[in-house]
């Protein structure tokens, strides 16, 4: 993050020595406009890095049990991951769009390297590179912990194995889940396929976000206002929800036309989850109960859960 501001302050933006390209001058390309060379398609096709930028951002719910008040920790390290982000992206596009050529930068795995380069500086071309070292491993512990602290939910449910869901017996950290989730993080980075591997992440955060979307329509609807006590009641509800569906539906679309085989795959890999938990963890998750003891009331579209309720207390009582 500090590389960024070295490179930001090194150009002198917004001077008259500065070495960026401040006019961005109106010229035709292929018909286009230089400063949009692809028009609305091209926006279209950018959604899914978008997407991509705010990734892991929603697993910060995750460490909700490790935080002293969840409902205050959780929010503002959501905001304040988000900020971050906004920041960082913003002077990103804004130093590489106006360093790089937009023919190059459209092809380049390493942008914000290439806009080092750009600059002909070797101390800013040094600290680019030992910051671009310091952001991967930063970002591949932030997935392995994110992941594994979601392997390890899933087991401690039932949806997968529960020998997973072993914590240490000094830190209380789900190690087995790190040690599952880190030489899949390790193999994904060495194959050197930056773009193949940021897309079977953006394919799970697509459908991520689907599902949210989707659960939040839905939990209102079960349990509406002053039925339940609520930590934050969404405002405008369903607007946000409904918008990010639309979004990600255009992200998808987008996505097929750039990574069909990656999507493909994604997608068979989660119809393949799905008939694992359907014929496989259903049932063992049923058995835990966790899902059918909460207060809430029952919802009208779901009386079973009513029965489930009164079954399980039997076998706690038995």
């Amino acid at each position: 993050y500090v590389t960024i501001f070295i490179l930001f302050f090194y150009c002198r933006p917004f001077t008259e020595s500065s070495i960026l390209d401040m006019t961005l001058p109106v010229r035709s390309v292929l018909g286009y406009d230089v400063t949009l060379p692809y028009g609305w398609v091209g926006i279209l096709a950018a959604l899914q890095y978008g997407i991509w930028y705010y990734l892991g951002i929603e697993g910060a719910t995750m460490a909700a049990e490790e935080c002293r008040v969840p409902g205050r920790g959780v929010p503002l390290g959501t905001v304040a991951g988000m900020c971050t982000l906004l920041v960082g992206a913003t002077l990103t596009w804004f130093l590489c769009t106006r360093l790089v050529d937009w023919t190059v930068m459209g092809v380049s795995a390493y942008p914000l390297y290439d806009a080092a380069l750009a600059t002909g500086c070797a101390t800013v071309i040094g600290a680019l590179f030992i910051g671009t070292i310091f952001s991967c491993l930063a970002s591949a512990n932030g997935c392995i912990n994110d992941a594994s602290r979601s392997w390890f939910a899933m087991a401690r449910d039932g949806f997968v194995n529960e020998w997973w869901a072993g914590v240490h017996p000094k830190y209380k950290s789900p190690y087995r889940g790190v040690i599952l989730t880190m030489p899949l993080a390790i193999a994904f980075g060495f194959s050197g396929l930056l773009d193949q591997v940021i897309a079977f992440s953006i394919a799970s955060g697509l459908m991520c976000y689907w599902i949210l979307a989707w659960d939040a329509i839905l939990f209102r609807k079960r349990w509406p206002l002053g039925t339940i006590k609520r930590e934050y009641i969404s405002p405008w509800h369903p607007i946000p929800a409904s918008t990010l569906m639309v979004l990600v539906f255009l992200t998808m679309i987008a996505f097929f036309f750039g990574y069909a085989i990656n999507f493909a795959a994604a997608m068979t890999f989660y119809l393949v989850c799905g008939a694992y938990y359907w014929f496989y963890s259903k049932k063992r998750v049923e058995r835990h109960g966790q899902m059918f003891v909460f207060e809430f009331p029952v919802p009208a579209d779901r009386p079973d859960i009513k029965d489930r309720r009164r079954e399980f207390r039997e076998v706690i009582e038995e």
